[in-house]
């Protein structure tokens, strides 16, 4: 969030920038990674019956939260380098 303010104050103007737009993406991103992360030690602890599911549930999350960390090293090279 601190990212998103800091590009509106230097931005200057109305036209919108991509990188704050791909933060805003990233973070519902990582929200959807921690709750398949959260369901899938919940289903884990239910019992055999789930287990499978628990262990695809892991495997997605882990999936989604690398492509979240990827975006975010996108967003932080096009704000480094000025490509907002």
């Amino acid at each position: 969030m601190t990212v998103l303010s800091l590009l509106k104050l230097l931005e200057g103007n109305s036209r919108a920038s991509y990188i704050d737009e791909l933060i805003a993406i990233d973070s519902v991103i990582f929200a959807m990674s921690a709750l398949l992360s959260y369901a899938s030690m919940r289903f884990e602890a239910q019992g055999n019956r789930l287990r499978q599911l628990s262990f695809r549930a892991e495997k997605v999350s882990d999936g989604i939260f690398m492509l979240g960390l990827l975006l975010l090293c996108v967003a932080a090279i096009g704000l480094g380098y000025g490509f907002y």
